[in-house]
């Protein structure tokens, strides 16, 4: 049984796995100062709302055939841990072949928003997540407080009956692979705060494995060069934007469509839409459908207008193969630089205000 503890800063340890059966019951809050291993095979129990803060480093390293498991002491009478909270920036903290259960039980002090999570890696902090499972979490199975490069790796992971199985910024929604899957997490499988996506940053949104789906409930700045692959799905929340300052090429494909659309169409609730600041040449929207959005007024130069999408004065676009529909007010609002010739092959449907402006 392990107590309220902590391991110091200059130590390095590794806690063995016992012969089948036997555990690490938690009872007290553990502080990792220090650096520590757990060994393949390693199972830890915890008490009600127990915690795991790691400020120093954690390398849990199981194999295929030898996994390590945290979960709660009493799962059959409902109680929940409080999960793992990483705020170190070490490169050696790693969750592989790791599962981690039951927990969430009450939110982290995390810097700005307090949320509940059975994993929570705190701002500027690091954790690679890879080939374990987080399930029946309370809130959130993986929950990435805003920045950017805490994930340094993540890859073949499975999250499972989760309030929300991932939410995280919009610098580390690239980290998300396709070979991740979600099963019956409530919510969401991977949210998307309100946050801005670096002016440095060049990378790809992928498909999300399955039928899974992103969930976008805060606004989202583009200021550097986002590609959205093939087949991904997006739903927004009540007037939620997507602002785009640098570039967006959401290029489907006859058989693999890029979705947005609002998160609540049986509720009547509308997103806000897309709006180009952006000259960039590189703006591209091909096989897509994009409905349910002009919830309110862009800030266009010289008068404001509802529109799924929005292109400002001087700004550019070109969107072929995709439908528009269903919108508050107009399809596409248009002060700027539309690719006239590649607009012939859209659909739009439901448009009260109009098709285009």
């Amino acid at each position: 049984e392990l107590l309220v503890s902590r391991l110091a800063y200059i130590t390095s340890a590794t806690w063995h796995s016992f012969y089948s059966g036997i555990d690490y019951l938690v009872s007290g809050d553990i502080f990792i100062d220090g650096e520590l291993t757990l060994s393949p095979g390693v199972n830890m129990v915890f008490d009600e709302n127990i915690a795991f803060n790691v400020l120093g480093a954690i390398i849990a390293a199981g194999t295929t055939n030898d996994r390590i498991t945290l979960t709660s002491s009493n799962i059959n009478g409902g109680l929940l841990w409080k999960g793992i909270y990483v705020n170190s920036s070490s490169s050696l903290n790693e969750l592989d072949y790791v599962d981690v259960s039951f927990a969430g039980n009450s939110p982290w002090n995390f810097t700005g928003t307090d949320f509940s999570a059975a994993v929570g890696v705190e701002a500027n902090a690091k954790l690679e997540v890879l080939n374990s499972t987080i399930t029946d979490s309370k809130d959130y199975g993986l929950y990435i407080q805003s920045g950017s490069g805490q994930l340094d790796g993540f890859e073949r992971n499975h999250f499972e009956n989760n309030m929300r199985g991932v939410g995280l910024p919009t610098n580390e929604v690239d980290e998300i692979d396709i070979n991740t899957t979600f099963t019956n997490n409530s919510f969401a499988e991977v949210e998307i705060f309100g946050s801005t996506y670096e002016a440095s940053r060049t990378s790809t949104w992928q498909n999300l494995n399955g039928d899974a789906k992103y969930r976008v409930t805060g606004n989202v700045i583009i200021d550097g060069e986002l590609t959205i692959a093939a087949g991904a799905s997006f739903e927004f929340d009540e007037n939620i934007e997507f602002f785009i300052n640098g570039a967006l090429i959401a290029k489907g494909t006859s058989t693999d469509r890029i979705v947005m659309t609002t998160s609540n169409v049986a509720g009547g609730i509308l997103w806000k839409g897309i709006y180009f600041n952006s000259s960039s040449s590189l703006n591209e929207i091909d096989f897509a459908d994009i409905s349910y959005g002009g919830r309110s007024n862009w800030n266009f130069t010289g008068s404001d207008f509802s529109a799924i999408i929005g292109i400002d004065l001087n700004r550019k676009l070109t969107i072929t193969n995709s439908s528009i529909s269903n919108s508050g007010a107009y399809g596409i609002f248009n002060k700027g630089e539309i690719n006239a010739n590649a607009n012939t092959s859209n659909t739009f449907s439901s448009l009260p205000e109009g098709n285009e402006f």
